[in-house]
């Protein structure tokens, strides 16, 4: 009876391993991300100290 009533009302359960596995991946894709960011800000910070005392030997 209960497998009727899940089939007609179209109740779809988590299956929580596939949950799971999207989260991790999910988060392993998040922490690239913001490793990426962050070393690009780095060397954005760098490259431009770098300018500044460039142009401060050429004055």
């Amino acid at each position: 009876m209960e497998y009727s009533k899940d089939i007609i009302l179209g109740i779809n359960y988590k299956n929580e391993k596939k949950g799971q596995a999207k989260k991790k991946i999910k988060h392993k894709l998040l922490i690239s991300i913001c490793t990426l960011c962050f070393a690009l800000i780095v060397l954005d910070f760098v490259l431009v100290y770098k300018f500044i005392a460039l142009l401060q030997t050429l004055v």
